[in-house]
C-alpha cells in the first residue's frame, strides 16, 4: 500500500473536499479520486461519501483514519532514519512584515541549529493571505496575527507574542496627550481591510475619536517614514525591533490599549509533521524579550 495514497485519504477527510485535498497535495481532483478508489479496493470498504457539497468519512473511513495517520508518520520517520538520523527537506514558512525582522531571523537561526540539513523557504505577506497558503498546502507554518475566527481543523496554533497598540508621532509632539494627538493631528491609517487596521479603527470608534485621515497605507515601513517626516500620526502594534533605518518616531502608550497576538500557525499534514515540529521547537526557544512579551512604550 502506497503511503502517499493514505496521505491523500487523510487530506480528503480532514478538508472535507476532494478539490481542497487536490490543491493541498498539488494533484488533480481526478488523481485524488483514483487514489481513494484504489484504497477502497484494497481495503474492501467504502471510505468516503458525499454529504451535500462536502465529502465525509464513512464508518470504515473513520475506522482506518487513526491508523493511516500512524502509518504515514512512521513512514516519514523511516525516511529520516534512512537519511542518517538527520532531518532533511524544505520547510516553507510565512511571516507578516512586522515579524520579518524582529522574529524570523532569530527563529531561523534556532531552527537551523536544530535541523542543519533542512532548507528554509520564507514568504512575506498579510496574515489572511498566509493563512490561506497554509490551508492550500503552499506553506507549512506561518507567523501571523491571531485571527478573530476559529482555525480550520487541519491547523494548530501557539501564541508567541502579545503587542499593545501604541501611538507613533513626530518628535515635535512630545509631551502631549496621545488621545488629543489622535483627535487633532493628521492621521495615517493602516488599511482597514487588514486585521491591524481594523483593530486600530475599533479602538478609535470605541472612544468616539474621528481622526483627520490624511493617508491610508498597507506598508508599515512607509508609514513609519511618513511619521518621521512629520506628515501625520498613527496607531500601530508595538512590534519588535529592528525598525527601518532612519526612522525617528516617538512611541506613546494608549489608555486601555488592546493587544494583538502574534501566533505560529502550522498545518497538521502528517507527511510534514517532523518539519513543522522543528519550527515549533525553535519558536519555544525564542528569547523571553521577544516571546509573549510587550515592549514598554517610551
Amino acid at each position: 500500500m502506497d503511503t502517499r495514497f493514505l496521505e491523500t485519504l487523510i487530506a480528503v477527510i480532514e478538508h472535507g473536499s476532494i478539490a481542497e485535498a487536490a490543491r493541498m497535495q498539488r494533484l488533480t481532483p481526478a488523481t485524488v479520486s483514483q487514489r481513494i478508489r484504489v484504497l477502497e479496493a484494497e481495503i474492501g470498504h467504502k471510505l468516503i461519501q458525499r454529504s451535500g457539497r462536502r465529502v465525509q468519512a464513512t464508518v470504515a473511513g473513520h475506522g482506518v483514519l487513526g491508523q493511516s495517520r500512524a502509518i504515514v508518520r512512521d513512514a516519514a520517520e523511516l525516511r529520516s532514519l534512512a537519511s542518517g538520523d538527520r532531518l532533511t527537506g524544505k520547510l516553507r514558512i510565512g511571516t507578516v512584515a512586522t515579524a520579518a525582522t524582529g522574529m524570523i531571523p532569530i527563529l531561523l537561526q534556532k531552527a537551523s541549529e536544530l535541523g542543519p540539513d533542512v532548507d528554509f523557504q520564507v514568504a512575506t505577506g498579510f496574515s489572511s493571505e498566509l493563512y490561506s497558503m497554509i490551508l492550500d498546502g503552499s506553506l507549512d507554518a506561518a507567523l501571523i496575527v491571531k485571527p478573530l475566527f476559529e482555525l480550520a481543523a487541519t491547523c494548530d496554533m501557539e501564541i508567541l507574542r502579545r503587542e499593545e497598540l501604541i501611538v507613533i508621532t513626530h518628535e515635535s509632539l512630545v509631551g502631549r496627550d496621545p488621545l488629543d494627538i489622535l483627535r487633532t493631528e493628521p492621521f495615517i491609517r493602516g488599511a482597514r481591510t487588514r486585521w491591524m487596521g481594523a483593530q486600530a479603527d475599533a479602538y478609535l470608534n470605541a472612544r468616539s475619536i474621528r481622526p483627520r485621515l490624511r493617508y491610508e497605507i498597507n506598508t508599515l515601513d512607509t508609514l513609519l517614514l511618513l511619521v518621521t517626516r512629520g506628515l501625520g500620526v498613527s496607531v500601530v502594534p508595538d512590534w519588535p525591533r529592528p525598525w527601518l533605518e532612519g526612522v525617528r518616531v516617538i512611541r506613546m502608550a494608549l489608555p486601555e490599549a488592546p493587544q494583538r497576538e502574534i501566533v505560529l500557525v502550522w498545518s497538521r499534514n502528517p507527511s510534514r509533521a517532523q518539519l513543522t515540529n522543528l519550527i515549533r521547537v525553535a519558536a519555544r526557544e525564542l528569547p523571553q524579550e521577544i516571546r509573549n512579551v510587550t515592549l514598554p512604550a517610551r
